[in-house]
């Protein structure tokens, strides 16, 4: 049994998003259903999201010695800053 939700949203952003749902052939309800249970998955269902060809071409670019200590909100502050202030 579905139950209802209420949000408060931005009229602009409630707007668009009928558009955008409306051209998936969806109702906003089903995005943000299934956007949650997205977002709330175990990292096992994440498997089942299907992925562009140009994510898919990025798989293995990467490699990590240590993926437990591995913080990559660092590793992008690090190579933005070499990017754009050490030149």
């Amino acid at each position: 049994m579905k139950t209802k939700l209420t949000l408060t949203l931005d009229p602009a952003l409630i707007s668009k998003s009928k558009l955008y749902a409306k051209s998936q052939g969806s109702s906003l309800s089903n995005i943000v259903e299934e956007f949650l249970l997205r977002l709330t998955a175990t990292e096992n269902q994440f498997s089942e999201i299907k992925l562009t060809s140009g994510v898919k071409s990025l798989k293995g670019s990467v490699k990590v010695n240590d993926q437990d200590n591995f913080d990559h909100k660092q590793v992008l502050e690090d190579e933005l800053t070499k990017k754009y202030i050490d030149f």
